[in-house]
């Protein structure tokens, strides 16, 4: 509900303002039923959330373009797929990169849910951010898009990207897979690159080196 909730917060406030041109939402792939292995998901794709967490977003996005049509207030939402980079907080519910960093930092085995070969668009925050700021001034309005790599990478294969960044060799614990997650989730890209000039240009390896560095510096 919180979703729901701070979101309805944010349009009433912009309406009752009477100056805001534009809402730029953010949602999650969550939204999206289960896809097909190495099969793009474009935004038209199936909406059939596996968790609340995903249902809250679905009703978020609605929310959004629905006020914002009636208050005449431009609204575009962007679909968010699995965001990693610096700044992410440890929690239950952040990017399991962090969470992953976090478990061979601290010399412990990661936890895999499931096989490990499910898998995920992974994309880097400074290319979120490059989303967002393009949408401020986009000609689009009323409109959803996805927002990750394009590029699909498993689970295990994250964790050895880890290990590479990170010097050492992942031995992972493998627990039941977590109910409601999705296990193929891949962004089509092609409607931001066309509306926002989208270009996602990170490369994950170097990313990775990048954010191990980021977060030891920070833990001294």
């Amino acid at each position: 509900m919180t979703n729901v909730v701070g979101t309805a917060s944010v349009l009433r406030a912009a309406r009752r303002v009477g100056t805001v041109r534009r809402v730029i939402s953010t949602s999650s792939m969550a939204v999206y039923a289960e896809g097909l292995p190495g099969v793009p998901i474009r935004e038209d794709y199936e909406t059939q959330p596996t968790s609340p967490y995903g249902v809250s977003k679905l009703a978020a996005e609605r929310l959004t373009h629905l006020v914002g049509a009636e208050a005449g207030i431009e609204t575009v939402v962007l679909r968010l797929f699995n965001t990693y980079g610096p700044g992410q907080r440890l929690s239950p519910y952040v990017g399991v990169a962090t969470i992953f960093m976090d478990a061979l930092r601290r010399g412990e085995r990661p936890t895999i849910f499931g096989d490990g070969a499910q898998s995920g668009d992974f994309v880097h925050v400074t290319v979120v951010g490059g989303a967002f700021a393009a949408a401020v001034d986009a000609p689009v309005s009323g409109e959803t898009l996805n927002i990750g790599s394009g590029a699909p990478l498993s689970v295990k294969g994250l964790l050895a990207a880890l290990g590479r960044a990170m010097n050492v060799a992942p031995d992972p614990i493998y627990r039941d897979a977590v109910p409601g997650e999705l296990r193929y989730s891949l962004a089509d890209i092609s409607k931001a690159r066309a509306r926002l000039h989208y270009a996602p240009k990170a490369n994950l390896e170097q990313a990775l080196l990048e954010l191990v560095d980021c977060t030891v510096a920070s833990s001294r």
